[in-house]
């Protein structure tokens, strides 16, 4: 009989260790699982932070387009007007060139 109580004895002394370290892992898994919760959440938070950025950035994009076109628009204004002096310019030069030259000839 006593051989049968030593056997007994081992079997709960190995369930109660299994039980142990069963716990122990339980306990180092909810931990593990705690902190992955908390890293989700933090990625979750940048993700929202990065799509808020994307829109601004969509924004100012658009907003730099329609300067840019502007700007455009602005930076021509001279040049057409350069332009027109100097036709204005040379067409009163050789209109003053063709009145002298008819004063002279008759």
């Amino acid at each position: 009989m006593k051989y049968y109580q030593t056997d007994a004895e081992t079997l709960r002394d190995f369930e109660g260790e299994r039980l142990t370290k069963t716990e122990e892992r339980a306990k180092s898994n909810t931990r593990r699982l705690d902190r992955l919760e908390r890293l989700t959440d933090e990625v979750s938070k940048q993700n929202e932070n990065i799509a808020r950025l994307v829109e601004q950035l969509k924004f100012t994009n658009e907003k730099l387009s329609i300067h840019d076109e502007r700007l455009k628009e602005i930076e021509s204004r001279p040049k057409g007007q350069v332009h027109m002096v100097t036709s204005a310019v040379i067409t009163a030069i050789c209109s003053a060139l063709a009145g002298a030259a008819v004063t002279l000839l008759f």
